[in-house]
Formats: structure tokens, sequence, C-alpha cells
């Protein structure tokens, strides 16, 4: 039997969490055993990256994204921060304008790490956990500018890219897969303090 093929997970964190938020499942969740469970016979897991960015709405959402990306980054994910920046739209009916906050870099993020990790060799499989079409074109480069690797996406609940469904292997993160990826419900930090699951989270 040859060596196991080893696998890293790759999390858009804020499309995995507003599809579990959406779909009414705990936002609780273990990335690194929710990596852990999408993995096939004869993978190992050799690592979860998480990509997001710090909300900046209210302060009791900004606080419980913190505390749970703490929980996580515990269990062993890896928590790669982009940001969000102020973006102007325009209402096309009345012409009124105003400003709102849109994520940058977690797609450049996660495509630059995809392409660098795989330069690496620190993958033979990857899974890129998010519905986000933008991100089909590293997908689809991965392969052919490292023959033998491959990556698959995983859709979060509620969250769908037919245009990847088309093209790469895909497969559904599905209820029971959460449910057996949740976290304690009182995490220890890295930092030695203990962290409690949000209300609503779990």
């Amino acid at each position: 039997m040859g060596k196991p093929h080893r696998v890293i997970v790759y999390v858009d964190g804020l499309n995995l969490h507003n599809g579990l938020l959406g779909s009414g499942l705990p936002r609780w969740v273990d990335l690194t055993a929710l990596g852990r469970n999408v993995l096939r016979p004869g993978q190992e897991l050799a690592g979860v990256r998480c990509f997001t960015s710090r909300l900046v709405k209210n302060s009791k959402d900004r606080k419980e994204q913190g505390i749970y990306l703490e929980a996580v980054e515990a269990q062993g994910a890896e928590i790669v921060l982009g940001r969000f920046g102020a973006h102007q739209a325009r209402c096309p009916h009345c012409g009124k304008e105003w400003f709102r906050a849109e994520e940058k870099q977690t797609d450049v993020n996660i495509a630059t790490r995809l392409l660098a990790d795989a330069h690496r060799d620190l993958y033979d499989r990857a899974v890129l956990l998010s519905g986000d079409s933008d991100m089909l074109q590293p997908v689809l480069e991965v392969p052919r500018l490292f023959p033998g690797k491959r990556v698959v996406v995983g859709f979060p609940p509620g969250r769908l890219s037919q245009e990847m469904r088309r093209r790469v292997p895909t497969f559904w993160i599905t209820n029971p897969m959460v449910r057996r990826s949740l976290l304690p419900a009182t995490v220890a930090t890295l930092a030695g303090r203990k962290v409690t699951a949000p209300p609503g989270w779990l």
C-alpha cells in the first residue's frame, strides 16, 4: 500500500460562516475536525488554513468572531487575515449613494496559498471549502501547473457555484459533517485563557 495523500484544507471563513448561519446550523465548528471529516480513505490531513477578515460591523459581532478564531486556532487551524474596505454603492433607482464594507484580500490570499503550497510540494490534494465562483481559476491552475496535484471544492450549506460544479470535483458539507465537527462548549486558547461559545453558535 502506498503512502497516503497529503491534504491541506483551505477554508473561506465568511463563506462557510454565512452558509451555516443561513442554514440554521451551529457555527461553533472545529475547522481541524471538519478537515478530518472531509478526508477520503488513503488521505491524511497536512494542514487547515482559514481565510477571513475581522468584522467591522458592531462590537458584538466582532467580539464573537474573535472568540471563534481563537478557539479554532487552538485546535491547529492557521488563521490568515484579509481586511474590509469601504465600497461606494449607488441605488439605480433614486441615485442615493452610500458606503458599505466589502471584504478584501481573502480571494487573493487563498489563491496565493493554493499555488505557493503546491509549488513547495506541501500537499498532494487540496480541499477548498467555499461556494465562491471567483476561486475557479486558481482551482483550475493547480493541476495544470503541477501535474498530479488536484483541488476538490466543498460547498458550505446553502452555497453553490454551478460553474465550479461543472468544471471541478465537488461535494457538499453536510449537516452530519458539521455536527461531527463541533468544538467543545469551552475551549482553552493558545494564550491559556478559556473561551465559551457565544449564544446561538452551538
